[in-house]
């Protein structure tokens, strides 16, 4: 440490320099120099204490020259005032742009000599650039902030005095222990209440694709409220695990190590106090940490999977060491069943665990059978039984994971979907799902870096049951059409199943889908399943992107896309197992994959699919005088010329638009074309919850999708869907939904005129769409973060009968739908529908295209290929 002391620049051992300038070039050095220490060192805890010194010295420099000490920097009679670190910086633990967390203390007798001197003193904090937190108090009002505001107080705990009065900041410290003494029991009551809040933001997972390092469930906070929890119940200690086993204060140890250090680089790399390790992160942090290549993956997801080993070990060490504990207490331990005292489980609460190790020793198969009696008795794994599971599971003989002896046991784990999530998750923490799964542990903290997946494919899987769990108690209106579903079930647990392994192919890189159904098979013949399980099993994991592949890109109002879905599936069961695990698959993505729009496209595609199976809907071909019936409102309105004015407007338009249009908004086109001949554009704006739909009614012309996506990118608006249709008279109808994430609308009213105005001025008056661009494009807030990910075009002649189907995968960034559909249009291409998605940071954007009429010829695909590669790489311009 003392050349630790020798890194300090010459001013901050005595004094720092005068000027504002010179004291933050001091502050600039200093963190320099700590940069260059540890990029030598990749020591986060050391750095850390490193900072803490230098920061100290720079605080109590700043002291001495704000005149409430003597230059010897010892407390003179008259100072009356404490200065004290708390939080991390109390600990020593400061990251190297976190925030200086200080306490300024004094007597109540004293505010009037002490605030001046804290006001001059924080005010030349600030000066020097330090990133202060500040808390000012009077010691008589500590007693009722510490009982108001717990977070304050856990800062609290670690709190050191830096410079000032020694016997205030005793008697604030004896407060403080007071406190926790007298109610206990509700402090950690309280440091569980903040945790639980904490893990609700992060879905209650670890395992996300770029963790927050603090916050995240198993990250730095987690070591915290180890420690905080150890401080409650000993104010005077030392913080740390003592009642944990030797094995998990080691790996704790590890583990706090480790994460210092990813948050240390991530703080130097971004130049700020921003703790999420982002892919980008990821890869400078694999090479500077020295992660190598290895047959299992790339340095990243090596480097990932040793990030997830350690936070499952502080998350459980919270778990055991805080949570476990507070739901024991005044809880009595009964064994099982009363009749069998010598059972080798015992009951507490709605817990099941271990008589005592001498029960698992003497049969091993009891590690299995506490899950499915826990499943069968509805419980809960306690967490006490963990360790033991992990102690004796190589006591397992391998020929307990073969044929009917484990599926006698599994099974019954699966059939009760109430807690399965739970009981698997133990399962998986403990290595015994591995253990009779060996392909499941090929995919354990396995990272699969395609810009969506938000969890690492062992999580997602797990995540999947779990959302599939959900559905029984959801009251959810949108979601209880699936739960419906679900209840229709007569035996769920192959559909749990199937989920849990659904993705084993993802273990090694490729198409995944043929990897997985290999690895199933060889499963449900290991377990020896019944055959209609089996095939339920291996048919899902075979079809399970079928209906997400249509969701975005299919017309569901298209009979053949329904008839060849329809002929896939073949059965109102296997459609009703499919649809349930896409629904519980895609959810598990990440949490706003599955919006409402795609919920309600999935029960229209399960509908009009289980329609077609059944026969129950017939030929399904409407005419316009059909559809007339659905409108008789409007018709009984209508003098008879305008009833066939009426019947004119429908003439042409395609069985997907009367079908997917209800009758309302087909009523409301049709007074909007019969202004057509006057005004020449006839436009709607609805305000909904969250989005604005535009429905746009016109002649069509040439390249009108395009300046119509145009307009809207250059109000810097985010398009979600668009469809476009058009009748036997040349009238188009587009209706584009569309988020306005700046608010552009909602802060700025004046902002829709003048948003109509440029519509007509760009569709009628041929304005120029690329100048009212051009400033978007060169402005930083729209400019496209670099991405590592390409863009794939894939043409389809079969998908539909009429249409050429266009499929664009790319980075998502500003104004990208209106390039495609410029670039479609200088084709003479015609787009009659167009679904657009975003996915994470990437666009899938569907398009049903034909030229006069005609599918587009092979030699047309190509050419329109070759210049929409060349726009969508080669920039904005």
């Amino acid at each position: 440490m003392g050349s630790t002391r020798n890194s300090f620049p010459p001013s901050l051992r005595r004094r720092i320099p005068g000027s504002r300038e010179e004291a933050r070039a001091v502050l600039a050095d200093s963190r320099a120099v700590l940069r260059q220490r540890f990029w030598l060192q990749k020591d986060g805890l050391r750095a850390g204490r490193e900072h803490a010194r230098w920061v100290d010295a720079l605080l109590q420099s700043a002291w001495r020259e704000g005149g409430a000490h003597s230059h010897s920097g010892k407390a003179t009679p008259d100072s009356r005032l404490a200065l004290m670190a708390l939080g991390g910086y109390g600990r020593r633990e400061l990251y190297p742009f976190s925030d200086v967390d200080l306490l300024f203390l004094w007597r109540g007798k004293d505010e009037k000599h002490a605030v001046p001197q804290v006001k001059r003193l924080v005010a030349r904090l600030w000066d020097l650039g330090l990133p202060i937190k500040q808390h000012v108090r009077s010691i008589e009002e500590l007693d009722l902030d510490v009982r108001q505001n717990p977070e304050f107080a856990m800062a609290l705990l670690d709190a050191r005095l830096l410079a000032g009065d020694t016997a205030l900041a005793e008697r604030a410290a004896e407060q403080l222990a007071r406190l926790l003494n007298a109610q206990r029991d509700r402090w950690m009551e309280e440091l569980a209440a903040l945790q639980q809040e904490r893990y609700a933001r992060f879905d209650q997972t670890i395992y996300h694709l770029e963790p927050d390092v603090k916050e995240c469930v198993g990250g730095l906070r987690d070591l915290h409220c180890v420690h905080w929890s150890s401080r409650i119940r000993d104010p005077r200690g030392p913080g740390g695990p003592l009642d944990l086993p030797r094995q998990d204060r080691r790996r704790l140890r590890e583990a706090h190590g480790f994460l210092s250090t990813i948050r240390t680089f991530l703080h130097f790399l971004n130049g700020w106090g921003k703790n999420l390790l982002t892919h980008e992160h990821q890869e400078v942090l694999a090479r500077e940490l020295g992660w190598e290549e290895d047959p299992g993956g790339n340095a990243v997801e090596n480097l990932m999977r040793q990030y997830y080993l350690h936070s499952t070990h502080v998350a459980r060490a919270l778990r055991r060491h805080l949570f476990a504990p507070r739901a024991r207490r005044h809880v009595e331990t009964k064994p099982l069943s009363p009749s069998a005292a010598d059972s080798p489980f015992l009951r507490r609460n709605g817990t099941i665990l271990f008589a005592s190790d001498r029960a698992v020793a003497r049969e091993p198969s009891n590690l299995l059978r506490i899950f499915s009696v826990a499943a069968e008795r509805g419980l809960q794994i306690d967490d006490e039984a963990l360790p033991t599971v992990e102690k004796y599971l190589d006591r397992l003989e391998p020929l307990d994971r073969e044929g009917p002896r484990v599926r006698d046991f599994f099974v019954p784990i699966l059939r009760s979907l109430g807690g399965l999530y739970a009981r698997l998750s133990a399962m998986h923490e403990t290595g015994l799902l591995s253990w009779l799964f060996p392909e499941f542990e090929s995919i354990h903290c396995r990272v699969v870096r395609d810009y969506f997946h938000k969890y690492t494919v062992d999580e997602h899987s797990l995540l999947a049951v779990k959302h599939l769990e959900e559905l029984l108690d959801t009251e959810d209106p949108s979601l209880r059409r699936f739960r419906t579903l679900l209840e229709e079930m007569t035996a769920p647990e192959w559909l749990a199943c199937a989920l849990l392994f659904h993705d084993l192919g993802k273990a090694e890189r490729g198409l995944h889908v043929p990897k997985s159904v290999h690895a199933s098979e060889r499963i449900v013949r290991r377990l020896e399943l019944p055959a209609g399980p089996a095939e339920d099993i291996t048919f899902f994991v075979r079809h399970h992107l079928l209906m997400s592949s249509i969701l975005r890109k299919g017309d569901l109002h298209d009979e053949e896309v329904i008839r060849k879905f329809a002929d896939q599936v073949g059965s109102t069961e296997r459609l009703r197992f499919l649809c349930l695990g896409t629904y519980a698959d895609v959810r598990a993505v990440n949490p706003t994959a599955l919006s409402l729009w795609t919920q309600d496209r999935l029960w229209q595609l399960y509908v009009q699919t289980y329609h077609r199976i059944t026969r129950a809907v017939g030929d399904e071909r409407y005419s316009p005088e059909e559809v007339l019936e659905d409108l008789t409102p409007l018709v009984a309105e209508l003098p008879d010329a305008e009833v066939g004015d009426l019947r004119e407007f429908l003439r042409g338009f395609p069985r997907r638009y009367l079908r997917a249009t209800p009758p309302e908004r087909v009523a409301q086109h049709f007074r909007m074309a019969q202004r057509l001949p006057a005004s020449h554009l006839e436009f709607r704006l609805e305000e909904r919850d969250a989005t604005y739909l535009l429905s746009l009614v016109a002649y069509d012309r040439p390249g009108l999708f395009a300046r119509l996506t145009g307009v809207l990118a250059s109000f810097g608006m985010n398009i979600l869907r668009g469809e476009a249709f058009s009748n036997s008279a040349g009238v188009i109808v587009d209706v584009i939904e569309f988020e306005d994430l700046n608010r552009t609308f909602a802060l700025n009213p004046s902002e829709r005129e003048r948003f109509g105005e440029v519509l007509r001025d760009v569709m009628l008056q041929g304005r120029d769409v690329e100048a009212l661009l051009t400033r978007r494009w060169t402005s930083v807030a729209f400019r496209a973060p670099a991405q590592r990910m390409g863009v794939t075009l894939s043409w389809d002649d079969d998908y539909s009968k009429n249409y050429t189907l266009l499929e664009v995968i790319a980075p998502d960034r500003f104004g990208l739908l209106y390039q495609i559909s410029k670039t479609l249009a200088q084709f003479r291409c015609n787009i009659d529908v167009a679904l657009i998605s975003t996915e994470g940071m990437r666009a899938i954007d569907v398009f049903y295209l034909t030229r006069e009429g005609k599918k587009l010829e092979p030699s047309l695909q190509r050419d329109v290929q070759d210049a929409l590669v060349k726009t969508l790489t080669g920039g904005m311009a």
